[in-house]
């Protein structure tokens, strides 16, 4: 096989017009009369000119002429990252003992929180948050119908999981926190761990943690996902004691409406006057704001002060200038020793450079290039490959005076090296008592994005920009949403006969697998079906995602699928020498996994798929491939609770089976004698 790659060390414009003219008698022969002036060379020669020239540009494309291609396509080069996650206190189980942090404790943005491991770098929070030492006894759900489940005992247990948040009816349930003891305590006045220059505990925010058992790589893409969440979608947060009840504003919510392990930041201004209450008890709701969040999330663990925490610090650094000499330049220190200058987290400032030159002070201002400064503006610039500061030279930007002082603050991150396994201990700079494990690993911490991750954006971005023509474009775009969960997606025609897509209107159909399919529900016990039915605002946050991807001029309406509650009685006999109870068992699970919604639900088998009707020949053909059965006497489909005389059971084009496994649904009996399987 001929190599067709070529040496583009080395090769120029001769050898790529020999190279074309070589290939004309073996790939088109009498294309040209090999006429200088026929147009057929003309075209080798202009094809050998652009290839000469693109290879030339690889080479010789400075780097900010790569960032401006990449700023054309909305792609912006972005700086180191830090890593970031979620420190939960090691004791919050209902006999734990009390907090051992003096009242009044607030973890200000300065303190550190650290792991215990050598190797990690500090920790910090985004915001003060006030520590409470009120203990969490009890964690209930509250339904629509007054009954409550206590969830307790599930949030202390280790990798078991619960949804507290899955209605009862039509009424959205309300998640209940019972915590003994005040929730905000005045600091005490003989503590001298408590940081005087910290804000109030009413000035700082409360933390509540929930952890939600979510796909890693959606929740990390979820990206800035809360604030277009619909409305009914936010938590509300309110407090309940003796003084009533009352909301509390929500300052941040990491959670983007409980789809991925975060935090509930809650403002404490309101309760300044609870301060002297002599309340040893309160609760803590949490529901949903509107009929209910986009998906009813399974959660490992719920508690109180969690700490979001991000991985940076704040470097202040001073080094006095010896001399006034033209386009002086300053290496940051920590940057030099291995620190990356990152971008900050909010309300925190930026780096921030100043002189000072006896009882004057100079504010200097970083600018991309001095060229077009004036002699007297303060400006420098800063090269983030190397962390240097370049001051101007007299004529563009003004010369730091001799013997000035200069003073930089900034802050630094380490990047990858802050990315930590789960499973660390943690402790706060400057509070006692507080011990901390993070359950889930520290992430997020990158480099600078360099020329080559540009590239590779620009390519992925082009590809993503492709409009959603197909309905495999759809489907993929819908099941490729972070967070949302949509497992399961199909596009039905709107137009029968014209095709899916004609006259300006498409219709997907979508749904998620957070529900418990199990098919030991009653037959009028509707819970398990009323969770895997989508809820609107799910479908809605679907829609608005996916409407701005299709071609102009069409509209899309994004809908659950039917489900159609289905029965299958059946009489079976059991080979000889076999468990009559295994066999029920096994044959229940053949029926339930022959009929999974989702793929997963029950087996990683294709689930059922939409509109296909379900035959008793099917069912029986089923039943009899499982283990231990010898025959299958009989085998009634009902739909709706209603016999189907033999018949199929027909399904629309949105249409899915529901399997509800009543108790004496499957019969296994012994053949009897004589009687041929």
């Amino acid at each position: 096989m001929r190599d067709l790659r070529l040496d583009l060390d080395t090769i120029d414009f001769a050898q790529l017009f020999e190279i074309g003219q070589s290939m004309i008698p073996a790939e088109c022969p009498g294309w040209t009369d090999w006429n200088t002036h026929d147009m057929g060379i003309m075209l080798i020669e202009l094809l050998a000119w652009v290839a000469d020239a693109q290879v030339y540009s690889l080479a010789r494309l400075r780097h900010d002429e790569r960032r401006a291609y990449a700023r054309l396509l909305g792609i912006a080069a972005s700086g180191p990252c830090g890593a970031q996650g979620l420190v939960w206190p090691a004791m919050d189980a209902m006999d734990a003992p009390p907090a051992g942090w003096p009242p009044g404790t607030i973890v200000d943005k300065q303190q550190a929180v650290v792991a215990a491991s050598p190797a990690a770098p500090p920790f910090f929070v985004q915001q003060p948050i006030a520590l409470t030492r009120a203990t969490l006894t009890r964690l209930l759900t509250r339904y629509g119908d007054g009954s409550v489940h206590d969830w307790t005992r599930v949030n202390q247990e280790p990798g078991a999981t619960f949804r507290p948040f899955d209605p009862l009816g039509d009424a959205p349930a309300t998640l209940v926190l019972k915590c003994a003891g005040r929730l905000i305590e005045p600091a005490a006045p003989s503590s001298s761990t408590t940081n005087t220059s910290a804000p109030s505990a009413c000035a700082a925010a409360l933390s509540i943690g929930v952890q939600i058992v979510r796909d890693p790589a959606a929740s990390a893409t979820l990206g800035a996902m809360t604030g277009s969440l619909p409305p009914g979608a936010q938590p509300r947060v309110s407090l309940v004691d003796s003084t009533g009840t009352r909301t509390l504003s929500v300052i941040e919510d990491t959670t983007a409406g409980l789809l991925r392990s975060g935090v509930l930041m809650v403002s404490l201004d309101s309760l300044a006057a609870s301060n002297a209450s002599p309340d040893a008890s309160c609760e803590i709701t949490i529901e949903s704001a509107g009929s209910g969040f986009l998906i009813a999330p399974r959660v490992r663990r719920v508690a109180l002060n969690v700490l979001p925490v991000q991985q940076y610090q704040i470097i202040r650094e001073s080094e006095p200038f010896d001399d006034g000499t033209p386009d002086q330049v300053y290496t940051l220190r920590s940057a030099a020793s291995g620190g990356l200058v990152t971008t900050p987290p909010p309300d925190i400032a930026p780096l921030s450079v100043n002189t000072t030159d006896g009882g004057n002070t100079t504010q200097w201002t970083a600018i991309d290039d001095l060229s077009a400064c004036i002699p007297s503006d303060t400006k420098f610039t800063l090269a983030p490959a190397s962390d240097t500061l370049q001051f101007g030279n007299g004529i563009n930007g003004l010369v730091p005076k001799p013997g000035a002082t200069l003073f930089a603050e900034y802050p630094v991150t380490q990047g990858p090296a802050g990315n930590l396994n789960p499973g660390l201990s943690w402790g706060i700079s400057g509070v006692p008592g507080f011990s901390g494990v993070n359950p889930e690993a520290m992430q997020g911490g990158a480099l600078a994005a360099s020329d080559d991750d540009l590239q590779l954006a620009a390519r992925r971005s082009i590809t993503d920009a492709r409009p959603c023509v197909t309905s495999e474009d759809l489907i993929d775009r819908a099941v490729a949403i972070p967070a949302l969960g949509v497992s399961r997606a199909i596009e039905l025609d709107t137009d029968v006969g014209q095709g899916i897509g004609v006259g300006g209107h498409r219709l997907l159909i979508a749904m998620h697998s957070e529900f418990d399919y199990s098919g030991t529900s009653t037959v009028s016990d509707a819970a398990a079906l009323a969770d895997a039915t989508p809820t609107r605002d799910w479908l809605e946050a679907i829609r608005q995602r996916l409407a701005p991807q299709l071609p102009l001029g069409q509209r899309l309406s994004v809908e659950g699928p039917r489900f159609i509650p289905v029965r299958i009685v059946a009489v079976l006999n059991a080979s000889a020498g076999t468990n009559l109870d295994v066999v029920r068992a096994a044959a229940a699970a053949r029926l339930l996994a022959a009929l999974q919604p989702v793929q997963g639900a029950i087996t990683g088998d294709p689930p059922w798929p939409f509109g296909q009707s379900l035959a008793p020949l099917t069912v029986k053909a089923w039943l009899r491939t499982v283990d231990g059965v010898a025959s299958v006497v009989s085998a009634v489909l009902l739909r709706d609770g209603r016999d189907t005389q033999g018949k199929p059971i027909s399904l629309g084009p949105r249409e899915l089976p529901w399997l509800t496994c009543a108790p004496g649904d499957i019969t296994v009996q012994r053949a009897t004698q004589g009687v041929r399987p």
